[in-house]
């Protein structure tokens, strides 16, 4: 299952901006999610309306690269 349903970016639209949307998700009215990546680092970010900006990592702890999906 996808962390998010619907996602914002593909491969055939090339980033503008250095942050760039990969998805956003509101499941209820409470709980906003949205997930971006840095353009330069590929880094992933979460974002939430309660907890504000993260980096999201692995089980070892290090950064989450974005690999577009083929």
């Amino acid at each position: 299952m996808s962390l998010c349903a619907r996602r914002l970016h593909t491969e055939e639209t090339k980033p503008r901006t250095r942050i760039v949307p990969i998805c956003q998700e509101a499941p209820s009215p409470w709980l906003n999610v949205g997930i971006f990546y840095d353009s330069e680092t590929g880094v992933m970010y979460m974002m939430t309306r309660r907890t504000g900006v993260t980096v999201m990592v692995d089980a070892d702890g290090k950064p989450l690269i974005y690999q577009p999906e083929e």
